[in-house]
């Protein structure tokens, strides 16, 4: 495939995340979706910023990609800006209190696998009975992998912040490697990356049957 198709297939794939990353931040700005008071709503507004940062990040990464840029990976940016934090003043506190909102983050989140609360915007009323049933289960099924990842990840940072450790925070793809190492890790990211999988593609029907609020 010819170099130039490939570097605007890049700028095109990060136009996608790139996007969403400006309707979380709206999202949470906004309170376009009416969030619920009290700590669900808390965890909600966290849940979107990250979100979108996360996409942000991969936006950059593909548009570093399209460009020929050179560039450090997630895990060691993590690091510098961790390693810089942990410098200043309260930044150890910074750090630890990032980590629980991650961790407090991935329980919300299984706490709405639990209600079956897998997006109040979603409206499927109009599938048949049977396929808005699978798709219900697809997402909660996703909903609790990204649970895992956030417990995961948060756990991570607050103990590396405790212990003063910067280089032991850990990005995305190092954050599974962890889980990887752990008994049953192989079975533990099988289950995440299916997951995964899963959320994508009820994100996907979401950009049909998601209301959006405009008043």
């Amino acid at each position: 495939m010819p170099l130039v198709v490939i570097d605007r297939a890049l700028f095109a794939i990060a136009l996608g995340p790139a996007a969403d990353f400006v309707w979380q931040i709206v999202r949470t700005v906004t309170n376009a979706d009416r969030a619920r008071a009290g700590l669900g709503g808390i965890a909600d507004h966290a849940g979107w910023t990250i979100g979108g940062c996360v996409h942000l990040g991969l936006a950059v990464t593909a548009v570093k990609l399209a460009l020929d840029l050179p560039q450090r990976t997630a895990e060691h940016q993590t690091q510098i800006a961790s390693a810089a934090l942990m410098s200043r003043p309260f930044g150890q506190l910074a750090l630890v209190v990032s980590g629980t909102v991650l961790i407090l983050v991935g329980l919300q989140t299984f706490y709405r696998v639990y209600c079956g609360d897998l997006d109040r915007w979603l409206d499927l009323r109009s599938l048949h009975r049977v396929v808005r049933t699978s798709v219900l289960g697809l997402g909660l099924f996703g909903l609790a992998a990204r649970g895992m990842v956030f417990s995961a990840g948060g756990t991570i940072l607050r103990v590396a912040a405790i212990e003063r450790r910067p280089w032991h925070v850990r990005a995305l793809g190092s954050t599974l490697r962890e889980i990887g190492d752990i008994t049953m890790g192989p079975v533990v990211l099988a289950v995440i990356a299916l997951g995964f999988i899963a959320f994508g593609l009820v994100e996907t029907l979401s950009a049909s049957y998601r209301r959006i609020n405009v008043q």
